[in-house]
């Protein structure tokens, strides 16, 4: 998960009995550098500094928590400041309800994700980009017959995503479909021009009709950069590796004269995140600088949550 700008306490609730938070397992952030470790409503069970690190600098910063069978651990751009294991834990801990509170404040959160590490790995994520770049498609563009096969496409898509137990297999081949779909749409737009002779008069009289071309295009992502004084000066680290977006040109043509009539956009770019060091070290210890890669974000169910006192109702299960 990434946050940004936390004012107020945060409460990540990443094992609750029920729906109801309270005597959850819970990480709290707040205004300091500390990882509160507690009970929701409870006692503190451990804390940890973050070395003087604030999630309250108006920049994003990636949180990961890891839950294991009866232990907790949470690193905060790629460092680990808190690890816990429990003499006992309670019976739901490993079949427990996740979320998120927030009290007193306010905060920006982006990509919650919930995933089972002992589960087998089902992406849906290419699929789910196919079924949302078509919010903005208009079906009365484009003929009775291709709408049908895109709509039944679109529907076992839709489907599948929202079926727990879908086999990649499945998911892969509804992907295709759908894609196959929409590009029978786009083909089907495509009107040549043509010519019309008058049967009477001149002959060589020739009328010329507009015909719809529909283009293609990328979408490019912008480079956002944040310093970092812990990262060695010359050093850059990417901490969201950045993604092209793509839209839908409909172009009219006429008499060599091309005249854009309108865009879908299919998929937003998104921007490339990357941290710049600013630290200073001795020319005695400098070490031969290298770029270091990006680290995938783990891929599972996304979950999305306003930003009020609220738990999910997901569950995770841990082996």
């Amino acid at each position: 998960m990434w946050i940004s700008s936390i004012k107020g306490l945060i409460n990540i609730f990443y094992a609750s009995e029920n729906v109801d938070p309270r005597n959850a397992y819970s990480i709290q952030f707040g205004d300091n550098d500390k990882i509160r470790l507690y009970r929701f409503m409870g006692e503190t069970i451990a804390e940890s500094s973050m070395n003087g690190k604030h999630l309250d600098d108006s920049q994003f910063h990636h949180v990961k928590l890891v839950k294991t069978k009866n232990g907790v651990s949470v690193s905060v751009d790629g460092v680990e400041y808190l690890k816990h294991q429990f003499d006992t834990v309670e019976p739901y801990y490993n079949d427990a309800y996740v979320g998120l509170g927030l009290w007193d404040g306010d905060l920006e959160a982006r990509n919650f994700f919930v995933t089972n590490l002992h589960a087998p790995a089902v992406n849906k994520v290419s699929l789910q980009k196919v079924v949302d770049s078509t919010a903005s498609l208009d079906p009365s563009l484009y003929t009775d017959k291709t709408v049908q096969a895109y709509q039944s496409a679109l529907a076992r898509a839709q489907s599948l995503l929202a079926d727990e137990k879908a086999e990649q297999a499945d998911l892969d081949r509804a992907e295709q479909d759908l894609k196959a779909a929409l590009a029978a749409l786009a083909a089907l737009a495509e009107k040549p021009s043509h010519q019309v002779t008058p049967e009477e008069g001149i002959k060589d009289l020739v009328e010329e009709k507009p015909f719809l071309e529909i283009v293609m295009e990328e979408i490019a992502y912008q480079t956002r950069e944040q310093e970092n004084p812990e990262l060695e000066q010359g050093q850059r680290r990417i901490l969201v590796a950045g993604q092209k977006g793509q839209k839908r040109v409909f172009v009219e043509v006429l008499n060599g004269q091309r005249t854009v009539l309108g865009q879908e956009v299919l998929s937003l770019a998104v921007d490339e995140l990357v941290e710049v060091g600013s630290k200073v070290v001795a020319e005695s210890a400098k070490q031969p600088l290298t770029r270091t890669q990006p680290q995938a974000l783990n891929q599972g169910k996304e979950e999305s949550y306003s930003n009020a006192k609220i738990a999910a109702s997901s569950r995770l299960s841990s082996a």
